[in-house]
């Protein structure tokens, strides 16, 4: 979803409860932005996981993680 006026893209992911069964919050975040941070640095960006849920780039964060796990 692209958002103005900021030029923001945002996304949201579902997935099945047991996605990330035994994982902890954090592996769960990363395993589901593992395509998005991968993406990124295909483009040339310098990404990396920071905190909990977010993306950070040497400037800055890039923007934090929004996932529902449903049944």
């Amino acid at each position: 979803m692209f958002i103005e006026p900021g030029n923001t893209i945002t996304y949201s992911l579902y997935a099945p409860l047991d996605f990330a069964h035994g994982m902890s919050v954090e592996e769960s975040y990363e395993l589901c932005d593992f395509w998005l941070v991968e993406a990124l640095r295909a483009l040339g960006l310098n990404v990396r996981f920071a905190g909990l849920n977010d993306i950070a780039t040497q400037y800055g964060k890039l923007g934090p993680s929004l996932i529902k796990l449903s049944e």
